[in-house]
């Protein structure tokens, strides 16, 4: 189960992660995706620390501007 904010319980097969200190505009393109391959293997830990496998986990990466 699902609490959100408002206290409501659900269930979801869903979740969507926003990671917003990975939008940080970097002078050095490799030091950038550095900085989102940590950031991705931190929430994959935690994720499967939680019980979920990396099987269930897609990662896809979108420019915003």
């Amino acid at each position: 189960m699902i609490r959100t904010r408002a206290g409501l319980e659900f269930s979801s097969d869903l979740i969507v992660w926003s990671e917003p200190t990975t939008c940080r505009r970097r002078k050095n393109v490799a030091a950038g995706y550095a900085e989102i391959e940590q950031s991705k293997q931190k929430v994959q830990k935690y994720l499967e620390d939680k019980g979920i496998p990396a099987a269930a986990v897609v990662f896809e990466f979108v420019r915003r501007r």
